[in-house]
């Protein structure tokens, strides 16, 4: 979180997506009953923070300047990093929730995770 170098200027937010549907895009298996459903959340969507939004898809607008107000000079590659909760009920009804941290930026970050399984195989 150290490397961020903007101020994130939308707001917190909370939307719900619609189920993922493989098929929605090859053929009508979209059905009224999820187009009711999506309209719907379109109708409470706020429109700054989320313009649109097709099947299982959400276009999200995040708003973000350089810290500090005015720059005189090149800021660098602009990062930042967002907090995101996903809540769901899998195929059995059990709820699930995953906290995670996104990184935002155009260029590689300084430091990596290790790949996956990398902590298992060490044991």
């Amino acid at each position: 979180v150290a490397e961020q170098n903007v101020q994130v200027l939308t707001k917190p937010f909370t939307t719900t997506v619609l189920k993922h549907n493989e098929l929605a895009d090859v053929h009508d298996s979209f059905s009224g009953e999820d187009a009711d459903r999506l309209n719907a959340l379109k109708a409470k969507d706020d429109k700054d923070i989320i313009p649109d939004r097709k099947m299982h898809k959400v276009l999200a607008r995040i708003r973000f300047r350089a810290l500090g107000g005015e720059v005189s000079g090149p800021i660098g590659p602009w990062v930042f990093y967002a907090s995101m909760v996903v809540a769901f009920n899998d195929s059995a009804g059990n709820k699930k929730e995953v906290r995670t941290v996104l990184r935002f930026g155009h260029t590689k970050c300084a430091i990596a995770a290790p790949p996956p399984g990398a902590f298992a195989a060490a044991l």
